[in-house]
């Protein structure tokens, strides 16, 4: 019978070294105008890495030695599993934006996920006079996003109470998270699996 956690160990620099060859494979080149958009792939492609790293590396567990030379040895398989989740919704992420092969599509989808973001950020209490700063000026962008993403001919598909809530930040309207899953190539049943809220 094969030794499936052995193989997995041995293919998983394998895995990390295409992948930093694959984010690389941008490093360096000019972004013509209006393209600035596609930079983010490159910077969430670097985050999915971060992340696996991370995975592996509490993979490899830690010992604690106490004053009475007793050593405690763990595995803290909880980070990995919220880490795990990340990486995966990192990636899903990636592959909603950028693995299309309409590029208004993508860019659509970017500027709503770009909006999502900011909007988030409006959602906190600023309490510094920097945090209020950066709001207020990001307040510019959050109008200009939403004049952009409603010239575009994918906003016109939305009810108006979706267009609301598109404009409102909420970039994941027309799908869900196991829709997102289901079309990056994830069977439905793993993908519940990963996902689903730990039981302690």
């Amino acid at each position: 019978m094969a030794n499936y956690d052995a193989m997995t160990e041995d293919a998983f620099p394998v895995l990390l070294d295409l992948l930093i060859r694959l984010v690389e494979t941008k490093a360096g080149q000019k972004i013509e105008p209006g393209d600035e958009w596609r930079n983010d792939a490159q910077t969430l492609a670097l985050k999915l890495f971060k992340h696996l790293v991370s995975m592996h590396a509490l993979s490899q567990g830690a010992t604690v030695e106490y004053s009475n030379k007793v050593q405690l040895s763990h595995i803290d398989h909880s980070s990995i599993i919220v880490i795990a989740r990340a990486a995966l919704e990192t990636y899903l992420v990636w592959h909603y934006l950028y693995a299309q092969p309409n590029t208004e599509l993508s860019r659509f989808r970017y500027l709503t996920w770009k909006l999502g973001g900011l909007m988030d950020r409006q959602r906190l209490q600023a309490v510094s006079k920097i945090g209020l700063e950066v709001q207020a000026k990001e307040l510019f962008v959050v109008d200009a996003l939403r004049a952009e993403i409603s010239a575009f001919p994918q906003f016109l598909i939305f009810s108006e109470k979706q267009k609301k809530r598109l404009l409102d930040g909420d970039w994941k309207i027309a799908t869900g998270t196991a829709d997102i899953a289901s079309a990056a190539g994830f069977h439905g049943v793993y993908f519940s699996n990963v996902t689903r809220p730990e039981i302690s």
